[in-house]
């Protein structure tokens, strides 16, 4: 994994500042900060190495992945993971570049066809100057909808966690975990069926909805749909098989 310039010149004025307050407590305090300032730098990013061991992965294009003898992220424009605990919750990363830099959200979306519509779908916006969120809508057409209702809302609060969200100059990267349902509410559906999977990234002005994503099959913003159903709480963390998912 990699920690960016900027994150790595933050951290060095920040242990600078330490050392210089704190002098007599420097050498006994500095493995705590070090872990403090780097963990959650190098949690902040996708990472490829565990797909088929501990994940299964999407990359986008496809092939991507093999496009250079050592792997680079920033040859794939989006990236997606996922992994099943025992619990119910399935652990799911989201990346996308920053290749359209207007772009604040990467969104998966559970289909039974391959036409995106009264389906529900998972997104995590990151808004300028706010902190990023994970939220449920659902698409309608080619709408997308919030949950309103007291129930909706509170199946938002059940069921779904943010873990960790961070935008930078690398691309946007969103970790949430989501439980499986038995489906009662549509916007939180049974997640131990076989969906297919649309992988969309676009532009939200409200972090609750989702913009339109790019229609024109040319277009960088069209999203990925897989060409098999998946299902993506059927893979446990010990049972991952050798190769990750290559669709």
């Amino acid at each position: 994994m990699m920690i960016s310039i900027l994150s790595f010149r933050r951290f060095i004025v920040v242990l600078d500042s330490f050392a210089i307050n704190n002098p007599s407590n420097f050498r006994m305090n500095l493995w705590v900060l070090v872990l403090f300032l780097v963990f959650p730098l190098v949690n902040g990013h996708f990472d490829n190495s565990t797909c088929g061991k501990q994940k299964k992965c999407i990359f986008v294009p496809p092939g991507c992945e093999a496009s250079s003898h050592e792997f680079n992220r920033n040859d794939c424009r989006q990236l997606f993971s996922y992994s099943a605990s025992e619990d119910g919750w399935v652990d799911m990363e989201m990346f996308s570049t920053n290749d359209v830099h207007s772009n604040n959200y990467v969104a998966v979306g559970f289909s039974e066809d391959d036409h995106m519509g009264d389906d529900p779908v998972t997104g995590c916006v990151f808004p300028d100057g706010g902190e990023p969120t994970v939220h449920f809508s659902y698409n309608v057409g080619k709408s997308n909808s919030p949950p309103e209702s007291n129930d909706d809302k509170a199946a938002e609060e059940k069921n779904l966690k943010l873990v960790h969200a961070h935008k930078g100059e690398d691309g946007m990267y969103c970790h949430f975990r989501q439980k499986s349902t038995t489906g009662e509410n549509k916007f939180a559906p049974d997640l131990n069926k076989k969906y297919v999977i649309f992988l969309a990234r676009g532009k939200a002005d409200n972090p609750r909805s989702l913009g339109i994503h790019g229609l024109e099959f040319n277009s960088p913003d069209y999203p990925y749909i897989s060409e098999k159903m998946i299902n993506v709480a059927e893979v446990r963390k010990r049972d991952v098989q050798a190769e990750g998912e290559k669709n």
